[in-house]
């Protein structure tokens, strides 16, 4: 079995359509939810169903991010780290729990009903320091060594991405990730009033201020 991952954004989507417009096998397309996505993630997921045909099987994790972060249980060395009593916390550098519990597991619990696919990930010829080299693991766009320009421009020929998203916010992701940039966490706040009413009401649960650990 092939699957396309598929995060929504640019570099994933052009790897999508393109994989179609080649006659490339993909047995399914996946989209891991969760539940964080940009508006523009969800947007371009539903537009690529409608553009191809093709339905995309979403998977989430079976607790919300708010719950990790709230109200598991955190045992052994990680609760000494963390100091606290229930939850994760806000998910930082150094502890990405989020990628784990949000991510891995449940794509990992998919994999594990569908034998053990081969997975078509669509990082960028431009970002080498992401590709890690797994068995049943290809990276079409580095095989065809299109960069992340060559992505969003042919998105947009087709359609995708047609606002400022790409043009103020670097990389897509989920709105709450610790790995944005400042210059990212200040268009948030600036230009997207709803997801930064979000993050104020999950830093009021969660009890901890929101950081991003990422340069200008």
């Amino acid at each position: 079995m092939i699957v396309a991952d598929l995060s929504g954004g640019k570099d994933s989507i052009a790897m999508g359509l393109r994989l179609l417009e080649l006659g490339e096998r993909v047995d399914a397309f996946v989209f891991v939810d969760t539940g964080l996505e940009f508006p523009e993630a969800y947007e371009a997921i539903e537009r690529f169903q409608q553009v191809t045909g093709c339905d995309v099987e979403v998977v989430r994790a079976e607790r919300t991010f708010e719950w990790f972060a709230t109200q598991a249980e955190v045992q052994g060395k990680r609760k000494g780290t963390m100091r606290r009593e229930k939850g994760y916390g806000w998910p930082s550098f150094a502890v990405r729990w989020c990628n784990g519990h949000l991510k891995r597991i449940p794509l990992r619990a998919w994999d594990l009903a569908h034998g053990e696919p081969t997975h078509l990930i669509g990082i960028a010829a431009d970002e080498p320091k992401r590709i890690r080299h797994k068995p049943r693991v290809r990276y079409p766009l580095v095989e065809w060594g299109w960069k992340e320009s060559d992505c969003l421009a042919y998105c947009r020929e087709r359609g995708f991405f047609q606002g400022d998203f790409y043009d103020k916010h670097k990389r897509m992701g989920c709105f709450v990730c610790p790995l944005q940039s400042v210059s990212d966490a200040r268009y948030l706040r600036d230009h997207r009033p709803a997801l930064w009413g979000q993050i104020k009401r999950l830093e009021a649960a969660i009890g901890e201020p929101w950081k991003v650990c990422g340069t200008e």
